[in-house]
């Protein structure tokens, strides 16, 4: 089994006092995405037992959660999976009487979009490679399925950046005009090649990295970043690393810093087939000091909005919430709104 812990909760570090409830770690919550928020709490483990108040259950590290045998404790269930789209055997997870909310590093604006049957952008993606109707996907609408996505909460970070950030670099000490990053052997990829060949400027290929930090000294010195796939914590180092920043359209992903927004500019969306990035490119580059100015804002914005410490709070009122049985956040009968 999975590292397990269980943790006492013992207050804030403002010194309010709460009541002490044990929490049961079960997973690995060693990631650099989890790991400073326990350390804020300045919590005291020790060997794992059943006698926890709430069960903490890592969708991704975690045994099967049928191993753990558990005997109607309060489950507050992790999923830190890069993607909006929830899994069948997440849902099947979620949709469990015992488990009360689920932190998730992103989600869906409209409700209705959960209850496609794939991935959802990675199907856009798909149709527009084969020509395929751009909403050819079956919709599910059941109430099980309603009751897993009332348990979803977008509160988890998505990355922690402010370790890796060494101050704006202005764009005239950029050396890179345009770096492209995505999967290798990837048709979406080929494709942005093939928009970008005859390019004028310096453009950099990356394949997309298993650890984010290391996108931030090089996006550090690049001042457009093109990124094709699915929302990843790429997107959040463009904004914070300050560069004007193009992908295909996902503006219905929302996450805890809400780069996705179209309104906030964060993103300049475009096809999925990038068939009007060179017109794009060339536009950004004719009042590139006007985009600067706008990058740097978003870039100052968002290191504005991430608090640790707002984070933690909401995770620790999920969990004393759910000890108390105040709540369980999918026994609400209403109906979804789907969309405006």
């Amino acid at each position: 089994m999975a590292s397990n812990k269980i943790t006492s909760f013992r207050g804030l570090r403002s010194g309010t006092t709460k009541e002490i409830i044990s929490i049961g770690f079960v997973g690995d919550f060693s990631s650099r995405h989890f790991r400073p928020h326990l350390k804020w709490w300045g919590l005291e483990s020790s060997v794992y037992s059943r006698a926890a108040d709430v069960i903490v259950y890592s969708y991704d590290t975690g045994p099967p959660f049928e191993d753990l045998e558990n005997r109607g404790t309060p489950v507050v269930v992790v999923d830190e999976s890069n993607t909006p789209s929830l899994s069948a055997d997440l849902v099947r997870l979620l949709r469990r009487p015992e488990v009360h909310v689920c932190f998730r590093k992103y989600g869906f604006r409209d409700p209705k979009s959960y209850f496609r049957r794939c991935q959802y952008y990675e199907g856009v993606y798909e149709s527009a490679m084969l020509h395929s109707p751009p909403d050819h996907f079956p919709i599910i609408d059941d109430d099980p399925m309603g009751n897993a996505i009332r348990k979803v909460r977008v509160s988890l970070p998505a990355c922690d950046l402010e370790e890796e950030l060494a101050g704006w670099v202005p764009y005239r000490e950029r050396s890179i005009d345009v770096l492209c990053i995505g999967e290798h052997h990837n048709d979406q990829t080929a494709e942005l090649r093939r928009r970008l060949s005859d390019f004028p400027g310096t453009v950099k290929w990356l394949n997309c990295p298993t650890e984010y930090q290391d996108l931030i000294p090089i996006m550090s010195d690049a001042k457009l970043v093109v990124s094709t796939g699915t929302p990843s914590p790429v997107d959040l180092c463009a904004t914070v690393s300050g560069c004007v920043h193009i992908k295909p359209e996902c503006s219905n992903v929302y996450a805890t810093l809400d780069v996705y927004r179209a309104s906030r500019l964060c993103i300049r969306y475009c096809d999925p087939l990038f068939a009007e990035l060179s017109d794009t490119v060339s536009a950004i580059y004719a009042n590139l000091g006007v985009y600067e100015q706008e990058a740097r804002t978003n870039s100052l914005s968002l290191l504005a909005r991430q608090d640790a410490e707002l984070w933690a709070i909401d995770f620790r009122d999920a969990c004393v919430s759910a000890a108390s049985g105040l709540h369980r956040l999918g026994d609400h009968t209403d109906p979804l709104p789907m969309g405006r």
